[in-house]
């Protein structure tokens, strides 16, 4: 684990196809996908990409945050009247940005099963 922080971001690539824990790997990756996306291959990127778009976009009560439940979520906050409409600027536009970016997902995207990448 001490090797990975010390590394490139380059060489953490290859330290997380080393980690026996998949975990590990997997929040790895989504770290150099966060930070330095133009590490990974790009089969790489567009399959953490196409997860993170099916995450999002996912319909039902699924037991994580969606765009569409941060959007009802703004929409009651508006409601009660939050206290700082600066800060209800800045939630409405960071999930206006996932809209355009993950928009709904595509047919044959990535699973929202755990990543299996880099192995």
């Amino acid at each position: 684990m001490v090797d990975f922080h010390n590394a490139s971001w380059e060489a953490r690539h290859a330290i997380c196809g080393r980690f026996a824990d998949k975990r590990l790997s997997e929040i790895g990756f989504k770290l150099i996908f966060a930070e330095q996306p133009n590490v990974l291959p790009a089969d790489e990127r567009r399959y953490i990409e196409e997860h993170f778009q099916e995450r999002l976009t996912a319909d039902g009560n699924v037991p994580w945050m969606t765009i569409s439940k941060a959007t009802t979520d703004l929409a009651t906050l508006k409601v009660e009247g939050e206290k700082d409409p600066d800060h209800l600027l800045e939630i409405e536009a960071f999930i206006e940005g996932l809209q355009l970016r993950y928009g709904k997902p595509a047919v044959g995207t990535a699973s929202g099963a755990d990543l299996d990448i880099g192995r």
